[in-house]
Formats: structure tokens, C-alpha cells, sequence
């Protein structure tokens, strides 16, 4: 009976996942074939990252922080305390933010995009004030769902883009006119209304006196003081993102756009592993952090990683190599041209490569914030954003959009390297070393297997995506030849879950 009902959660679980994100390739989609690349895109994406630089980061450190407090809850009364005031000064932080951003919309979009036309940065404003009101609702259903992470009911978590996506599409549908597009940014406030209503029905947030919390200036002072490190740290991170967008608004009207939609493709692969690691990998490093055992620790990473990446290395380097004909079947229609589809292309071949260093990255500076490390964390994410920046400085003149895609790249495998070398020197282990033998043969085999494929195309002209499976096959068969422990850690796994 037990395990009737853990298959029906397996299953609801995987439906919302798998909707949520058919949701999003549909999005995607729609906006190609309504807008293309456009005045409309160039001010929608500009707005997007502007909203997402200066607030990702309250939304992101929420699970951080909330996650290990709200684990600990009943040891003491002094963690109770701490709980309720992270809450109040997390919703502080939001309000104020949607109100600042609200109020100078325009002087962000004339500072981030000052090489835009006139039209494209009034838009892009105008879109900005909407997106602001979206902060403080977002930051209560972040907060219920970091709960529910900890009680594992999940649910709800996977249940946000699903919504999110579908309110979009709908109401992008009814509102195609480039004069309408604002409309669908007002439907997504009531998308987010909508979800903070049904996660506080679902999960009671534990705030406690919350007036008096609110006046009590050392108990929010004290909550800040945890709260920052984190807020610093994915602040650098979504700097470092952002970096991309500000070089590409300096290369005329359609260069966001082109490397929004490029990202967007990468999205729809990066996006899973992101909640995969939020909602399972870091509260297990929690949970190991509270029981204080290393050995653990250094299993549970080498384990996830290599369970994670045995599935995306093989994916990234095919749709790499194909990525023409990946971009045209997803958005070459409507008013995406084949120039458009072109020049996607060309950013996205190389944007792809940065999901395996991405998904690294991620779960490597999570171990830090698990163990409490947070200024580790930050250093490390500061010095990637200035390796970004400074590279890019001398790239995207030269080589335009993908000259910028690189210094991304660059800078993630510093990054990479930089935290591998940290935790090696304060724990001695040999994860950095397995995790390097294992990236290096990773990446010999999956090059094996799409050279493999590139002498049996021009013999049979079959249609791309037919390649995919006799690649797949090919992969899976040189893991098996040299005995690959991570087939088998994944076959294990499987197994572990009576999948196969």
C-alpha cells in the first residue's frame, strides 16, 4: 500500500514536471511566432533581466536560508525567534525593492540599456513596473515552499512555473498586438496572486507576533546578519549572468533578443536541475551537515553529480552540434525568420556547453552555504563575475554575441575549479580528483559518439532527430565497454526506485 501511494506522488510529481515544462517550451514558442525578434522582445527581455538582477537574489536565498532554520525548529526557542524575523525582514526587503524599482523604472532601463532606441527603453520601463509588483507575492510563496521542501511536499513547488507558464500563454494568445503586450504582464501578477492564495491555504508560514517582530530592531538586525551572505553571494551570481545582457545591449536593436532566446533554450534543459537540486540536493546537504558526517557529504555530491550529468553531457553535445536545426524546430515560425533561426544558432552552440559547468557550480557553492560557508561562496561568485566582465570587455566587439557566450564560459570553469580546489584544501578528500576523471572520460565519450554520428550522416540523410536514439545507443555502449561507474550508480538508482 506504501508503495501505491509513493508511485501515485511519483507520478503527479513527474506530470507537473513534464507540464511545467511543455508550459515553457509553449511559451517560448508563442513569443517567437507573435513577436519574433523585435522592439517587443528586446524591452521584454531587457525587463526581465533587469527584474531578475536586482531581486533573484532575495527570491533564490530564500530556500538557502529558510530550508536549515525551519529543519531545526523544534531544538530550540532560539531558532523559533530567528525564524519569524527572517520572515518579516525577507518581506522588508521585497516590498521596498518592488517599491524603489517601481518608482525609477526608467533610470534602471536607460542605465542597463542606454544603447536601446527610445521606444524599446520606454517599453522595457514600462514593463519593469509591472514585473515589480510580482516581488513581495513571489517572496510569500517562496517562503511556504521552502517549508514544504523540508516536509517534502513538494508539490506545490513544481506547481509555480506550471501556473506561471500557462496565465502567459493564454493570455499571449488573446493579446498579440505589440500594444497589448502589457496586458499579459498584468495577468502574471494575478498568476501570482492566484498561487500565494493556494500555498498559504496549503502551508501555515511560521511567523509568530508578526507586529512584534516588526518592531523589534535587533531581532531584524540579527536576521538580516544571517540573511546577507546568502543575498551576496546569488547576488554575484545573478551579476554574472546579467553581464551577458549588458555587452549584448551595446550591439544594436535585436542583440538581447538573440541572446535571451539562445538562453532560453538552455533553460529549458537547466531549469529541471535547478529544482532537482533545491528541492532534494540541498536539503540532503543539510540534512548530512547536521549530522556532522564529512564522508557523507563527499558521497552525496559525487553521487548526485554524476547521476545528473551521465543524463546532460549526452544531451548538450548533440543539440550543440545540431543547434540550427534544434532552434528552427522550436522557433522558426510566425514572424521568426530563418536569419533569426541563423544567428540563434551560432550564440546557442556555444551557450549550451555551460549547462554541465552551470549544474558544478551550483551544487558545489549549495555544499558551501550548507556548511555555513557563505562567504566562501561569495568570494568565489565575486571573482567569477569580475573574470566575466573583464573578459567580455575584450570580446564582444570582436566577436559580437558569442564572443560574450565565451567569457561566460570561461568564467563558470574558473569558478568550477576554484570551488574543487577550496574544498579539497580545507577537507583533503579526493572528490575533486574523482569528479575530474570522471568530467574528462565523460567528455572523450560523448565527442566519440557525435563523431560516430557525423560519418554515418551523409551515408543515410535521415532526418536529425532520427540520429538521436542510434547516438544515445552509441554512448550507452562505449559506457558499458569501459565500464562506467556512473551507468551503473545510475542503474542502481533506477532500481533503488523499481523504476526498472
Amino acid at each position: 500500500m506504501k508503495f501505491k501511494y509513493q508511485l501515485r506522488g511519483a507520478t503527479l510529481l513527474f506530470v507537473l514536471i513534464v507540464f511545467g515544462k511543455l508550459s515553457g517550451f509553449l511559451k517560448d514558442v508563442e513569443m517567437t511566432y507573435f513577436h519574433g525578434v523585435s522592439d517587443v522582445t528586446d524591452a521584454f527581455f531587457l525587463a526581465v533581466y533587469i527584474s531578475s538582477l536586482l531581486y533573484i537574489a532575495i527570491y533564490a536565498s530564500i530556500p538557502i536560508v529558510i530550508v536549515p532554520l525551519y529543519s531545526k525548529l523544534n531544538e530550540s526557542q532560539n531558532v523559533s525567534t530567528n525564524l519569524g524575523s527572517v520572515y518579516v525582514i525577507y518581506l522588508i526587503m521585497s516590498i521596498s525593492l518592488a517599491l524603489l524599482v517601481f518608482t525609477y523604472s526608467a533610470d534602471l532601463v536607460s542605465l542597463f540599456g542606454s544603447q536601446l532606441n527610445s521606444e524599446v527603453t520606454l517599453q522595457s520601463s514600462y514593463y519593469l513596473k509591472l514585473m515589480a509588483v510580482t516581488f513581495p507575492l513571489s517572496t510569500i510563496v517562496a517562503f511556504a515552499n521552502a517549508q514544504q521542501t523540508v516536509k517534502k511536499t513538494i508539490f506545490y513547488y513544481y506547481l509555480v512555473p506550471l501556473v506561471n507558464n500557462v496565465v502567459f500563454c493564454v493570455t499571449l494568445v488573446i493579446y498579440q498586438e505589440n500594444f497589448e503586450f502589457h496586458y499579459i504582464l498584468i495577468a502574471s501578477i494575478f498568476a501570482w496572486l492566484l498561487l500565494c492564495i493556494v500555498n498559504l491555504y496549503s502551508e501555515k508560514l511560521y511567523i509568530k507576533n508578526f507586529w512584534l517582530v516588526l518592531t523589534d530592531l535587533a531581532k531584524l538586525r540579527n536576521a538580516f546578519v544571517l540573511t546577507f551572505p546568502a543575498l551576496l553571494s546569488l547576488f554575484a551570481e545573478q551579476l554574472n549572468n546579467f553581464i551577458g545582457i549588458i555587452f549584448a545591449s551595446k550591439l544594436g536593436d535585436g542583440a538581447v533578443s538573440i541572446y535571451s532566446y539562445s538562453n532560453k533554450l538552455n533553460l529549458l534543459i537547466l531549469s529541471v536541475t535547478i529544482m532537482l537540486i533545491t528541492t532534494h540536493i540541498y536539503p540532503k546537504l543539510n540534512e548530512i551537515v547536521s549530522r556532522n558526517e564529512r564522508g557523507d557529504m563527499s558521497s552525496f555530491l559525487n553521487f548526485s553529480l554524476n547521476i545528473l550529468l551521465i543524463i546532460i553531457f549526452p544531451v548538450v553535445v548533440y543539440f550543440s552540434y545540431y543547434s540550427y536545426e534544434t532552434v528552427s524546430l522550436i522557433f522558426r515560425r510566425g514572424d521568426f525568420s530563418d536569419n533569426n533561426a541563423v544567428m540563434v544558432a551560432e550564440v546557442f552552440r556555444v551557450f549550451i556547453v555551460v549547462i554541465p559547468l552551470v549544474i558544478f557550480k551550483d551544487i558545489l557553492i549549495r555544499m558551501f552555504f550548507a556548511r555555513g560557508n557563505s562567504g566562501t561562496a561569495f568570494f568565489i561568485s565575486f571573482a567569477v563575475t569580475a573574470i566575466n566582465f573583464t573578459i567580455c570587455y575584450r570580446f564582444y566587439q570582436e566577436y559580437l554575441l558569442v564572443g560574450v557566450v565565451v567569457a561566460y564560459l570561461i568564467s563558470l570553469v574558473v569558478g568550477v575549479i576554484l570551488l574543487l580546489v577550496v574544498k579539497w584544501y580545507r577537507e583533503r578528500d579526493n572528490l575533486p580528483q574523482l569528479l575530474i576523471k570522471t568530467f574528462s572520460s565523460r567528455v572523450v565519450i560523448v565527442l566519440v559518439a557525435i563523431f560516430s554520428i557525423s560519418l554515418i550522416e551523409p551515408l543515410t540523410q535521415f532526418y536529425w532527430l532520427f540520429y538521436l536514439p542510434i547516438y544515445i545507443a552509441i554512448y550507452i555502449g562505449l559506457l558499458f565497454i569501459l565500464k562506467d561507474k556512473s551507468l551503473y550508480l545510475f542503474i542502481a538508482y533506477l532500481n533503488r526506485y523499481k523504476i526498472t
